[in-house]
């Protein structure tokens, strides 16, 4: 047996929408101004006048400016010479040393860094070369 829906009374609610005024809704105003309070005054040159952020415009583009922007070095081939230094100061010093062997040979690695030497040995080792 089926039900007759139509006689069934449709609940007709009205949802009120979020940006109608409810007039139930008590209202109240905030107020600071400091006239009427004890020590309050009304003169205007006291008060203290701090300047509007609107005065100040400025661009979002202009906002960020990036400090020293370095660029990678260039690959530079490893000498002969560099190469048979390195080889006798890891013999002479001993593995891991980089820094070590980099001031003791200053005027050979003129442009190389300790990771230099260090992934030089690396793949060096890697390839059985030593």
């Amino acid at each position: 047996m089926e039900k007759d829906l139509t006689s069934v009374p449709r609940n007709d609610y009205h949802r009120p929408s979020l940006m109608e005024r409810n007039s139930t809704t008590p209202i109240s105003e905030w107020n600071d101004s400091i006239d009427g309070l004890e020590g309050g005054t009304s003169d205007h040159a006291i008060r203290c006048h701090l300047p509007s952020p609107k005065g100040t415009k400025v661009s979002p583009l202009t906002k960020y400016k990036p400090t020293k922007i370095t660029r990678s070095r260039k690959t530079k081939r490893w000498s002969q010479l560099e190469e048979e230094t390195r080889k006798t100061a890891v013999d002479k010093f001993g593995r891991g040393k980089w820094k070590l062997m980099l001031d003791s040979n200053k005027d050979i690695f003129k442009e190389r860094t300790e990771v230099d030497l260090n992934d030089k040995w690396r793949s060096m080792t890697r390839y059985g070369c030593k």
